[in-house]
């Protein structure tokens, strides 16, 4: 199944859809401003919460805590150690899902166990400011499309903090 999100497509405090191959809205993403750490609720079509996604404060390396039900339902972490390319980790009731690839760019893949489970490509649209999330061989979506969502925030909002410094 494919989804499609807008690139850089979060700064705290907005919201946005996510669309499944159809362009239907499928998921909603809220963002809360003015909470200490940043904060987002992950909804389907119809309002109803799946996940409160929460950073956690002073860490060494970018953690999020994915909650469901109001219990941790994953945790999603950047790799301290890898210098020359970025790497996240997943831990969730399915095991230890690995994320790597080029995030900056909008291409890298979702594995657990060594088998491919989500891809992410910029390159299959020719929409200008949009991305795809391929899911397959996975049940668990919304934990896909969540983790997407963070990773994006990890990796480009920090360059619109950048440019907004500049101007």
């Amino acid at each position: 199944m494919k989804y499609i999100l807008n690139q850089r497509l979060i700064s705290i405090g907005d919201d946005f859809t996510i669309l499944d191959e159809n362009k239907d809205k499928v998921f909603k993403i809220d963002g809360k401003v003015l909470t200490i750490g940043e904060k987002l609720y992950f909804s389907d079509s119809n309002d109803n919460k799946i996940f409160k996604i929460k950073k956690k404060l002073l860490r060494l390396t970018e953690t999020y805590i994915i909650e469901k039900d109001g219990d941790i339902y994953a945790t999603l972490k950047k790799d301290l150690i890898n210098i020359i390319r970025d790497k996240f980790e997943i831990e969730t009731p399915y095991g230890t899902i690995k994320v790597k690839g080029n995030f900056i760019d909008y291409d890298y893949t979702f594995k657990i166990n060594g088998n491919e489970i989500g891809k992410v490509s910029k390159k299959l649209i020719s929409i200008r400011d949009k991305y795809i999330i391929d899911i397959k061989n996975f049940n668990d979506h919304a934990l896909i499309l969540a983790s997407a969502v963070i990773i994006d925030m990890i990796c480009h909002n920090k360059d619109d903090k950048d440019n907004k410094k500049e101007k």
